[in-house]
């Protein structure tokens, strides 16, 4: 309910701050009730409850408990702002026991050094039944930072794709009008582009002239290019076991005895706008590059 995160349990004995030499108390009210707590080493110490029959003689009881339980070394005892003088006057009463007590205020300060270098915790897993929480307060501004970034890129990308879809819309409409005017009689337009490459393809051969892909210019492009490629080499047109033309390509088969300069080959068909790749082992596809 108050917002801790990680619950740990000290024991108060070990969080006081060790003195220097001797031992280090402290007194705690609680009503008609006093705590002591005892500081004797660095892992040494015990907490001790007292219920002292008469209030007034609580300062006496106190010292005359310290010197039983550290009976040589000197003591530094704290209490209550408001206490010290009784305590002073206890200890000047009790002279013979107490000339090696010091009486001073108790101050929080004493505590902090010892509780932050204890790492015993006494109540070690309290809280952990539920697993580990994450600390969303602590991230909620670098998340809403996040969140406000992508936000603003999904919202520029998907302006940028409507943009985009009205200039393709707009592209493909010009596309479509181009073509009906240069083919009125045509009915079905499903790719324009495509079907403008077609007719104009056709156009050609029935004009006489071959496209860059019918198997008279692939053959020709070909063989110029497989001579100028094996001038120096030990390959002539018989090295080549068969050709065939499929889906305006041309599929070479060369005889696998022969060592053609590939590279060679690639520039000299470059060189003449043609491509080849590699369809199968051992095969050639020789398609109009564009």
């Amino acid at each position: 309910g108050f917002g801790a995160r990680n619950v740990a349990v000290l024991p108060s004995q070990l969080c006081l701050a060790a003195a220097d030499s001797g031992a280090a108390a402290v007194v705690t009210e609680f009503g008609d009730e006093i705590d002591l707590t005892l500081r004797l080493a660095a892992h040494d110490g015990l907490g001790l409850p007292l219920q002292p029959d008469e209030p007034e003689r609580a300062p006496l009881e106190v010292i005359e408990t310290l010197c039983a339980l550290v009976p040589a070394a000197s003591i530094t005892l704290y209490v209550p702002a408001q206490h010290v003088p009784l305590y002073l006057q206890a200890a000047q009463a009790l002279l013979a026991l107490a000339p090696r007590v010091t009486v001073m205020a108790d101050d929080w300060r004493l505590w902090i050094g010892g509780a932050r270098a204890l790492t015993l915790n006494l109540v070690d897993g309290l809280g952990r039944a539920g697993g580990t929480t994450f600390e969303w307060r602590r991230w909620r501004w670098p998340l809403a930072l996040g969140t406000l970034l992508l936000s603003i890129n999904v919202v520029a990308l998907n302006v940028e794709w409507w943009r985009l879809s009205r200039e393709a819309a707009q592209l493909r409409v010009s596309m479509v009008q181009i073509y009906r005017s240069a083919y009125p009689k045509e009915t079905v337009i499903v790719d324009p582009a495509a079907q403008m490459r077609q007719k104009i393809a056709a156009a050609q051969r029935d004009a006489g002239q071959a496209a860059p892909d019918d198997f008279g210019a692939l053959a020709a492009g070909f063989a110029g290019a497989w001579t100028e490629a094996t001038q120096s080499a030990n390959a002539t047109s018989t090295g080549i076991a068969s050709v065939d033309y499929r889906d305006r390509s041309l599929l070479v088969k060369p005889k696998p005895e022969i060592e053609v300069p590939l590279a060679r080959l690639r520039t000299a068909l470059a060189s003449r706008k043609l491509s080849l790749t590699q369809s199968a082992p051992g095969i050639w596809q020789i398609r109009s590059a564009p």
